[in-house]
């Protein structure tokens, strides 16, 4: 299997036409969307969760709702939506 380096590098070096780069790019929603529907199974409302923002702070909060590509997040006084597969049970 390639490593990502080396797939970014083909891309880049490759003379794709646009429907193929709308292809590889379905091809990646694709896969990111299943990687989040199998996260949001691992969640329930109410499970305390943690993740990282943007910046690299860590968040911990609890699951208010689970939606079908994000899930909302209560951190004090604060709602977050964040993608499932980014969370980690706290």
């Amino acid at each position: 299997m390639k490593t990502v380096s080396q797939i970014n590098a083909a891309i880049l070096a490759a003379d794709f036409s646009h429907d193929d780069l709308r292809s590889l790019i379905n091809a990646v929603k694709y896969k990111q969307d299943q990687m989040n529907r199998v996260a949001s199974f691992m969640f329930r409302k109410g499970d305390q969760v943690k993740f990282k923002t943007k910046e690299g702070i860590t968040v911990i909060g609890s699951i208010v709702k689970i939606n079908r590509k994000t899930t909302e997040i209560r951190s004090g006084l604060t709602n977050w939506k964040v993608t499932s597969s980014l969370l980690q049970k706290a």
